[in-house]
């Protein structure tokens, strides 16, 4: 019997372009539970696929024609206002629903704010023994806790390393506490920092290392790795971040050095559409997914 479907909204499709038996699983996790600065990531999903219906569908990394394909966008996950923890259980346990039904299709996951993603890994290893994670980010998000609360997107990767036993590997961050650097080297966390990504071979090789025993990997983008002149649309800015081409540039070469890993899907989390006037954010959201779709759709013909 099938027990998640429920806790699933419909909504428009992403790119306007719906195909039930697409490769790719999309869903919206309206999640702003945790919003320290300014909230409004909740309205992030409805934003991000209005703008990929106004955008072109064609990838100019792979040539390859997203609107041909089509979407299988199962909609937003209802989560519970004001209740992290439940909202994270409600997630997990989609994420697993789905990724059991179609175990050979992409996920795609929009959101919200970043602690979705604790819920996101713990559902997908109710299907994986062990995956290997990547995170673009302009902060570390390793604070034991923030204002009192450890389930809070400014502690999503130590939560997820605690709790569930994965560690990140995070690219492009600019801002951090002092906390979490100790955090981070006593716990050999790896991140690169925005203004040493030069030598990409070399951190390539890194990760590659660091991922040599996972045969899958999940990629997270928090959108705001990128620098605020072009993305300000995000809850908690901050500048010296990387422009969209090289965060495009770095994903595509890792996914194409990374043959031998299977790559699960990943999320992008904390547009926030309340300080999106112009739009801009959204729509770079939109264009992020699909270049990085296509990426994926590449890379799993190749295998």
């Amino acid at each position: 019997m099938v027990t998640w479907r429920h806790l699933l909204s419909e909504t428009i499709a992403f790119g306007c372009s719906r195909n039930n038996e697409s490769p790719i699983n999309i869903i919206g996790i309206p999640l702003d539970n945790t919003a320290s600065y300014i909230p409004g990531t909740r309205l992030a999903p409805t934003s991000i696929r209005d703008a990929s219906c106004n955008i072109e569908l064609n990838s100019i990394y792979t040539g390859k024609d997203l609107d041909k394909i089509g979407f299988n966008d199962l909609g937003d996950i209802v989560v519970v206002p004001g209740d992290n923890i439940r909202s994270l259980e409600r997630i997990a346990k989609v994420v697993h629903g789905i990724i059991h039904e179609y175990p050979h299709n992409i996920l795609v996951v929009i959101g919200g704010e970043h602690t979705l993603t604790y819920g996101v890994l713990k559902g997908l290893l109710k299907e994986y023994n062990s995956i290997g994670y990547i995170v673009f980010d302009a902060h570390l998000d390793l604070r034991k806790e923030y204002m009192g609360y450890k389930y809070s997107h400014a502690s999503t990767q130590h939560i997820i390393y605690e709790e569930i036993g994965i560690k990140p590997v995070i690219i492009g961050s600019h801002a951090w506490c002092s906390e979490e650097l100790d955090y981070a080297l006593n716990k050999e966390i790896k991140f690169y920092a925005s203004n040493k990504l030069e030598d990409i071979d070399g951190i390539i090789h890194d990760i590659i290392g660091e991922l040599d025993n996972k045969s899958h990997v999940y990629i997270s983008i928090d959108l705001d790795v990128v620098d605020p002149s072009y993305a300000p649309g995000v809850s908690n800015p901050e500048p010296l971040g990387l422009s969209p081409v090289k965060l495009l540039n770095i994903l595509h070469r890792i996914i194409k050095q990374m043959r031998d890993k299977s790559f699960i899907g990943f999320d992008l989390v904390e547009v926030n559409p309340l300080l999106d006037r112009s739009r801009i954010t959204s729509i770079l959201a939109a264009k992020l997914i699909v270049e990085l779709i296509a990426m994926l759709l590449e890379h799993n013909k190749g295998r």
